[in-house]
């Protein structure tokens, strides 16, 4: 699957933090160092740094194809993973060894057991720096690839990348690798045949 041309709609994107005002609400009343709980300005300082732009991600690449699901459970999560995508992207929160969902934190070897064996897709996790996650999916889910950054990402960036990743893919002359590898060596500056 990895060497097979991907495009987006063979991509769904799934996505843990708030993404309305509702979901934002239950997030701050559940408290416990969640990603809405970085805006200390409330819901207006959330919807002007964050729901903007993701309103504007979400316009953007909808007319791409790419499966938008929002308000992420663990159990939603498995569903994602199940529909025989090529690519699952997890938008979302870490908290030292834990990803957010909507639903409440999930450690990383729950997360991980959460990959349904037969999966044999890519998981991009546009989550900051999991390293125990990846190590887990190493050791117990074999077929899957994973795909992460391991360092603090702004989410903001990364919805920037990820719809320049989309419209590379929308082409459907790319694998997932190449499409990755061609935005990451024009954003740095890199001619590719400079690279090793």
């Amino acid at each position: 699957m990895a060497e097979d041309n991907v495009t987006p709609d063979r991509c769904v994107i799934g996505v843990g933090i708030p993404t309305s005002k509702a979901a934002f609400e239950a997030a701050i009343a559940r408290g416990g160092r969640r990603f809405a709980d970085q805006f200390l300005g409330g819901w207006v300082q959330y919807r002007e740094q964050w729901i903007f732009r993701w309103w504007k991600f979400t316009a953007g690449i909808a007319p791409l194809g790419v499966e938008i699901v929002t308000d992420l459970t663990l159990a939603r999560f498995k569903s994602m993973l199940l529909k025989g995508r090529d690519v699952v992207v997890l938008l979302s929160h870490w908290d030292g060894d834990r990803v957010e969902f909507a639903d409440g934190f999930a450690g990383y070897s729950q997360v991980a057991q959460t990959i349904p064996p037969q999966f044999t897709g890519i998981l991009d996790l546009g989550v900051c720096h999991p390293d125990a996650l990846v190590c887990e999916i190493l050791r117990t889910r074999p077929g899957c690839l994973a795909r992460y950054i391991p360092e603090r990402v702004k989410p903001d960036l990364l919805l920037l990348f990820y719809q320049a990743l989309f419209v590379l893919l929308k082409e459907g002359t790319r694998t997932y690798a190449e499409a990755l590898k061609e935005l990451t060596l024009g954003l740095v500056g890199q001619d590719e045949r400079r690279v090793k």
